[in-house]
This record gives structure tokens, sequence and C-alpha cells, in this order.
């Protein structure tokens, strides 16, 4: 799988793909943990906002069939 590395984080799989980007799960080997890593399909403005919204949002959920938000 050509994945373009994520900083931090050794891609493992896809784990799905939607209308705002792909979701990879990842190993990140500074804390010896699984991640599930989100990229965008593209730098834009209109993406980058999207995404920081949706984040801000599920940080301040807790549930236990979400995941926490980490950065």
């Amino acid at each position: 799988m050509a994945v373009q590395p994520v900083e931090g984080s050794e891609v493992i799989t896809q784990l799905g793909q939607g209308g705002m980007g792909v979701v990879y799960l990842a190993l990140q080997p500074s804390l010896d943990r699984l991640v599930a890593v989100k990229t965008l399909p593209a730098l834009s403005r209109t993406f980058t906002e999207r995404l920081q919204r949706e984040a801000s949002v599920l940080a301040k959920l807790q549930h236990p069939h979400l995941v926490p938000v980490v950065d």
C-alpha cells in the first residue's frame, strides 16, 4: 500500500474513506499504541476548517464507541 507517511506514526492499513478524507490504522511508536489517523484529500482551506470543526466537537464527547481526539 503506497501511503504518504504521517509524521510520528507508521501506517498499517486503511480503515475507511468518506467525503472528508481517508482514515488509517497506524502505530504510534513513541507511545507503543495503535491510533486512527485521518487525512484530507488536499490541503484546501475548506477541508481544513471542516476537520477542525469536527475535531472540536468530537473532543468534547465521551462515549465508549467513540475514539478520543488526541491532536
